[in-house]
């Protein structure tokens, strides 16, 4: 038995299909991800200005207001969709990508642009989707949080 045979397709049809729902699954879960994480970033953003006052100046954590700005925006930073919706779309978008380039090489007389390169492309969207949006809203969150953490501690 060879490795060929192990990821051979019976038809280029059966190819064709797998190419098409391979691009559709892999664009579903970056969409369903992006869906996800965008509105959890501006709440994230909107929980860090609340930890200011209007002079731009850090709300103290040892008063009410303080604590309640850092208490929610705890609880905001924890509800992080990375961890669990993110894992799912990407754990879910690796194999589905393999399965799409290994049957877009098996379609003959179609160029890898229209069977290969969609595949890749939707999973280069997928992995952008799964790090780039909400990066710098859970790095002001966290360093406004330790920052908070640190200030209760030191007095």
């Amino acid at each position: 038995m060879s490795l060929e045979s192990w990821f051979r397709l019976p038809t280029p049809e059966w190819a064709g299909s797998l190419v098409s729902l391979s691009l559709a699954i892999v664009s579903a879960g970056a969409a369903l991800y992006s869906a996800a994480v965008v509105p959890w970033a501006a709440e994230l953003a909107a929980a860090v200005r609340n930890t200011r006052d209007d002079n731009d100046e850090e709300l103290d954590p040892r008063l009410s207001e303080g604590a309640r700005a850092r208490r929610r925006l705890g609880q905001i930073r924890a509800k992080d969709p990375r961890r669990g919706l993110g894992l799912v779309a990407l754990l879910v978008s690796i194999p589905m990508t393999f399965f799409g380039v290994v049957a877009g090489l098996q379609i003959p007389s179609v160029g890898w642009l229209y069977t290969v390169v969609p595949v890749l492309v939707a999973a280069a969207v997928a992995l952008v989707a799964a790090f780039i949006p909400g990066r710098s809203e859970r790095a002001e969150a966290d360093a406004v949080l330790e920052a908070s953490t640190r200030l209760t501690r030191v007095k």
